[in-house]
């Protein structure tokens, strides 16, 4: 029988190429016939973090994970793949941490380095982990989060060369048949984290040519000319994301927000009026809620944020 990680490994290998909703249903099938193991639960927040940026839904999936965790007849082993489970909690914990602070203007350089701090507690977990699973399957996914982790424990002001180490890391990782995609997007996140914009869209274009129907890639390469200024890349790309995924209403949403920093409000109340019918308010995720708000077009149209 495939150990959980293994599930999880053959999961989360498709990530980039699949719809975020396809790589979700799977996980919720793992989750339903493994009710009493967090790992589906935290693969889920994953997910639901780096492929949506919804840090609000991925939060919910962590304290079930961590309520089963604390539960005595949920054993988390004391082997490998314990050890890579206690990591990915400890991992999208700060992750979405972070995110949270940065939406609600709380994330001050103190918390930042802090939270940089307790992530170095994962990486331990995460190093334990590679080295105990050995050459079993699941070692890959292992080590793409440990080199996640290092790249989150240096700070955009300091990093050196633990950065740049993980960065050898995940480009040596794209050869790799289970988790090569994935590399090169956390690539992408690498840069973006850094602020190196052109790098990122550099690393994100040549993922996109070995993954050229991805809308994940697409969404990816367009926020990175998003937040280097170049608002027309900006769009082309969401437009092609849209295309690719046209029930995803978030990735309507990025490109909403987009037409309205370039000035062409009605077309971005389309495209919100549009999202707005494919789900309740609920279903849109705080960070999408409060960039509206930032750009005053909250109001726009007959749906109310």
């Amino acid at each position: 029988m495939a150990s959980m990680l293994a599930s999880i490994e053959d999961i989360m290998s498709k990530f980039v190429e699949t719809p975020v909703d396809k790589t979700k249903a799977a996980l919720d099938r793992l989750i339903k016939a493994n009710k009493k193991h967090p790992g589906p639960l935290l693969a889920k927040a994953f997910v639901t973090g780096f492929g949506r940026y919804d840090f609000t839904e991925s939060r919910t999936l962590l304290e079930a994970a961590s309520a089963l965790m604390k539960k005595r007849d949920v054993i988390i082993e004391d082997s490998g793949e314990g050890d890579f489970t206690r990591a990915l909690y400890e991992t999208m914990n700060i992750e979405a941490s972070l995110r949270t602070r940065q939406l609600a203007g709380k994330a001050t350089t103190r918390s930042v380095i802090d939270l940089e701090k307790k992530s170095l507690k994962a990486q331990n977990a995460m190093d334990k982990a590679v080295k105990r699973i050995g050459k079993a399957k699941g070692q890959d996914l292992a080590k793409l989060l440990y080199a996640i982790l290092r790249i989150m424990s240096s700070s955009n002001a300091t990093a050196g060369s633990s950065y740049k180490s993980s960065l050898r890391a995940l480009s040596k990782m794209r050869s790799s048949k289970s988790v090569g995609h994935l590399a090169g997007f956390f690539q992408i996140y690498a840069y973006r984290r850094k602020r190196d914009y052109p790098s990122a869209i550099r690393a994100g274009k040549k993922l996109e040519r070995q993954v050229p129907g991805s809308a994940l890639v697409k969404r990816t390469v367009a926020s990175c000319y998003y937040y280097n200024g170049r608002l027309s890349k900006a769009d082309q790309y969401f437009k092609q994301a849209v295309s690719l995924a046209p029930n995803d209403l978030t990735v309507k949403l990025d490109r909403a927000r987009t037409l309205a920093r370039m000035g062409k409000t009605d077309s971005a109340k389309k495209l919100i009026d549009r999202a707005a019918e494919m789900g309740s308010k609920k279903s849109f995720p705080q960070s999408h809620r409060s960039a509206m708000h930032m750009l005053n077009i909250a109001n726009i149209g007959e749906y109310r944020f």
